[in-house]
């Protein structure tokens, strides 16, 4: 398997994986955590702070982390490294950011990118080889893009066996979805789906 084919099992592994996670259902039998429930058990370790302050919320932070279990089937597999840009990017610490790391073995870097001229920024950065894994592009820039080896292919196949709830809301909601971001006959990005309104 290729370098390309690789990164791209990668990509959709891994938003197999965020989906997953978004959608509050990993299969994982580790122990649920309610954050009300948390909140409480930290209550000693938050006295005396004010219970809206970042010095409290981190504390009922690390203790989350602290109790998240990271599943077997994630646990065994090589850390991978992904680089997102997603539109505004989250802090470095941030918890969210933090969790994810923790509970599907990865580590994220993000392409920090201003909402002003994002597309510029994103070809400097790509110009100059910083190639994220995962990115947002419009569907215009889609045939660029290919061209100019930015983008690994995304064969339906592996959307079908790595992410089949989202495959089957596609197929649901425009079947044509599987086939929008094809050049040359080749499937080259994930299409977004808003099911409950608005467009992809």
């Amino acid at each position: 398997m290729g370098r390309t084919m690789k990164r791209a099992w990668a990509l959709a592994l891994i938003l197999c994986m965020t989906t997953a996670l978004l959608a509050g259902c990993t299969g994982s039998s580790a122990k649920k955590t309610e954050p009300s429930t948390v909140a409480g058990e930290a209550g000693g370790e938050t006295a005396g702070l004010d219970p809206l302050s970042a010095e409290a919320a981190e504390v009922i932070f690390e203790k989350v982390l602290a109790e998240t279990e990271t599943p077997a089937q994630f646990a065994e597999t090589p850390t991978y490294e992904y680089t997102f840009q997603l539109g505004d990017s989250p802090e470095d610490n941030a918890f969210g950011k933090r969790y994810f790391e923790k509970k599907f073995n990865v580590k994220l870097n993000f392409l920090k990118l201003d909402g002003g001229n994002r597309k510029e920024q994103l070809n400097l950065a790509l110009a100059t080889g910083s190639i994220p894994d995962l990115t947002v592009v419009s569907l215009g820039d889609v045939p660029e893009y290919t061209k100019q080896g930015i983008l690994a292919k995304l064969p339906a196949d592996m959307i079908k066996t790595n992410m089949p709830h989202y495959y089957g809301l596609l197929e649901k909601n425009d079947p044509t979805l599987l086939t929008i971001a094809q050049v040359d006959g080749q499937n080259m990005g994930l299409p977004r789906l808003y099911p409950n309104g608005g467009v992809p």
